[in-house]
């Protein structure tokens, strides 16, 4: 075989490989899109891999056909008024999976997520006497708040300061007197 041949021969080779492996590639994001993009980005050779191994696979399901519905056949025997029994036959039909079911309890699930992440009680600061002032909270993550104020130092004036506190606190002593905590 001559070089323009074996050339040809080369480029068809690779033109057929790179075909299968983009088929492998498409069925690593059907079989499980997420990961096959954190693969992609992070780790490409296994992701690769991954795509060879795919070609060699079966086809994958379509969620239409794994969702499909069944029928199931039913006898059932009922009694009529006279004591006589009726046999009926019936078809119910089933599903295999019941994506509403799984949709509402996706957002019963986030909607205590979002509940369980907002602190349930907010402080209110106030100053005992004339030597705090700004008195400010702030939340800072679940069950922590930071509050903000300024104390009055008798040589330096007015000075900021903050102090974390968290729930069941009533209160705390600064230099520049006591403030006190009332939840909400």
């Amino acid at each position: 075989m001559g070089d323009q041949e074996l050339g040809i021969v080369a480029l068809v080779t690779i033109l057929v490989l790179s075909i299968f492996i983009i088929r492998g590639a498409i069925k690593t994001f059907r079989r499980n899109w997420v990961l096959a993009l954190l693969l992609l980005i992070l780790f490409s050779p296994i992701w690769i891999i991954w795509a060879v191994v795919e070609i060699f696979t079966g086809p994958i399901s379509t969620p239409s056909e794994s969702n499909a519905k069944s029928t199931q056949n039913i006898n059932v025997t009922v009694m009529n008024s006279r004591g006589e029994e009726e046999q009926t036959l019936g078809e119910f039909e089933t599903k295999t999976k019941s994506s509403t079911t799984a949709k509402a309890s996706l957002l019963m699930g986030a909607a205590a997520l979002v509940k369980t992440s907002k602190p349930t009680k907010t402080p209110q600061a106030m100053a005992r006497n004339g030597n705090v002032r700004n008195l400010n909270c702030h939340h800072k993550s679940k069950n922590k708040w930071v509050v903000t104020y300024e104390t009055l130092h008798s040589s330096s004036g007015w000075i900021p300061e903050k102090k974390e506190i968290s729930p069941g606190i009533s209160g705390f002593s600064t230099w520049g007197g006591t403030v006190d905590i009332r939840w909400h």
